[in-house]
């Protein structure tokens, strides 16, 4: 689940959100706090759609137009350094030679 901090998820058109709405990151923990009609149900359906399928139903369109989806990943130094890290590791550990 640590991982996914460096996902995120925006989607525009759909439902309630006219302009680009969503997460930076995903943690463990989220809390979605707005007043009725803000776009708290919209978000969790955001996210059950990249999880499970896009759906482009006139229920998830704004004034008929399609939703525009994206999912972004955003790589820090740290998370490349770990990765080369790990990959390292998992090259070794089977025997490959690990060049650099």
């Amino acid at each position: 689940m640590d991982n996914l901090r460096h996902f995120g998820i925006k989607a525009k058109n759909f439902k309630c959100f006219e302009d680009w709405q969503g997460f930076d990151a995903i943690y463990p923990v989220n809390v979605i706090v707005g007043r009725n009609n803000a776009g708290k149900s919209a978000l969790l359906d955001l996210v059950m759609q990249a999880a499970t399928g896009w759906d482009d139903s006139p229920t998830y369109c704004r004034n008929g137009k399609k939703p525009e989806r994206r999912a972004e990943v955003v790589f820090s130094a740290d998370v490349l350094d770990q990765y080369v890290a790990e990959t390292r590791n998992q090259r070794q550990s089977i025997g490959g030679q690990v060049m650099g």
